[in-house]
């Protein structure tokens, strides 16, 4: 099932589904690179990252 896509960082595509919630792919590849994400970004700097309800530290 493809995501809808919210943003992108470093090779990583982040989105959501409707079912399965937040996702991060492998922009590459398209694979599944976190199974559980929490979140789904639209912006980040790699330290910090803003979804649609509050601002989260990226874990890294």
């Amino acid at each position: 099932m493809a995501p809808k896509v919210t943003g992108a960082w470093h090779g990583m595509v982040y989105g959501e589904t409707e079912q399965n919630g937040p996702a991060v792919l492998d922009a590459l590849t398209g694979k599944d690179k976190e199974a559980s994400s929490g979140a789904a970004p639209y912006w980040t700097d790699g330290r910090y990252a803003v979804t649609d309800n509050k601002i989260v530290p990226v874990r890294g």
